[in-house]
């Protein structure tokens, strides 16, 4: 089985209050593509992440934009 690349686009444009950084982990089935759960970059587990050049890059954006808002 093979996600539905269409409808996580569609997740990710509808998560308008994104951080930004995050996860959305996803689950498929052999009916559909759907959210299992969303976290600020802080909390997520990076289990099966496979591109380690970005991780330095996402967490960098993250906190500069966290120390903005707080």
């Amino acid at each position: 089985m093979f996600p539905n690349v269409n409808k996580i686009n569609e997740m990710i444009q509808t998560y308008k209050s994104s951080p930004v950084a995050y996860t959305l982990d996803i689950g498929i089935n052999d009916k559909d593509t759907f959210v299992i759960e969303v976290h600020d970059f802080f909390s997520c587990g990076l289990y099966g992440f496979s591109n380690h050049k970005i991780l330095p890059f996402m967490f960098s954006k993250w906190f500069n934009n966290h120390i903005k808002l707080v």
